[in-house]
């Protein structure tokens, strides 16, 4: 079995569109296994962030607001299934409530595995 990873960063205001491996060797590569994660680091000069992010495909997208991101890697998305062909984040700035300042960039983590 082998694996890979590969990662986007995602500024404030900036709207990132990621193509995911196909999951379920539903591709023409075999991906078993897909998975999406969302990790920011809040040091003291940046607030933790807020995103929009958006998984599926035209027609058939689940969209949700994640309000503080936190930090870290804690917001894992997967396994994914072979109708989601892409993942669509939209940097919102600071979260709700945070103190006034420049938002910290989130990352977008694609993990997967094939057979």
């Amino acid at each position: 079995m082998a694996s890979g990873a590969y990662q986007v960063l995602v500024n404030p205001g900036q709207l990132t569109t990621v193509a995911l491996p196909p999951a379920n060797q539903f591709g023409v590569i075999d991906f078993n296994q897909v998975f999406l994660s969302l990790a920011t680091d809040a040091p003291l000069n940046f607030v933790a962030p807020a995103v929009r992010l958006a998984i599926g495909k035209p027609g058939n997208f689940v969209v949700e607001t994640v309000d503080p991101v936190p930090t870290g890697r804690q917001i894992i998305k997967g396994p994914l299934t072979e109708n989601d062909e892409v993942a669509s984040v939209f940097h919102q700035g600071p979260a709700s409530g945070a103190p006034f300042g420049r938002a910290a960039p989130v990352a977008i983590l694609i993990e997967y595995s094939s057979p």
